[in-house]
């Protein structure tokens, strides 16, 4: 599930060819980016971004991918957040409510979530997806390309 903070227009502008592309993987300010995440080389992805990755997911530790939160980058802005979920982890009907690792600041200042939660309706055969705790971040000063 991603959560763009670009319009639709920007974000099919995303490419990593041609002579944009070393501006739009400048790396985000270190402010921009949770404790324990890392970007890893190869995580661009046309019309996407760069993604940022949680080191301490269940993944990463021997343990099946069931969820995590991930966040995306565009020429060192932060422009997406995305919980990512696996199909059969919501195969499970899970009801969990987990924690997101903020930032410092956004690159767009706003209400950023503190948690989310994945849950089953079995009444309305649902599944939902809620950023949760919501509150306030400043802007990191922006770059441009």
């Amino acid at each position: 599930m991603y959560f763009y903070l670009i319009d639709e227009a920007e974000r099919q502008a995303i490419t990593f060819q041609g002579p944009d592309r070393e501006a739009r993987l400048v790396p985000p300010e270190s402010t921009l980016v949770s404790a324990g995440y890392v970007i890893p080389p190869g995580s661009a992805v046309e019309r996407m971004g760069v993604h940022g990755i949680d080191t301490d997911g269940e993944e990463f530790h021997g343990q099946p991918f069931t969820r995590t939160f991930v966040y995306g980058y565009d020429a060192g802005r932060l422009i997406f957040l995305e919980p990512m979920i696996a199909l059969d982890y919501l195969r499970s009907r899970p009801d969990a409510t987990l924690p997101v690792k903020t930032p410092a600041a956004y690159s767009i200042p706003g209400d950023y979530p503190g948690r989310y939660r994945v849950a089953y309706t079995p009444a309305t055969d649902e599944y939902r997806v809620e950023l949760l705790d919501l509150r306030p971040f400043p802007a990191s000063p922006a770059k441009t390309l």
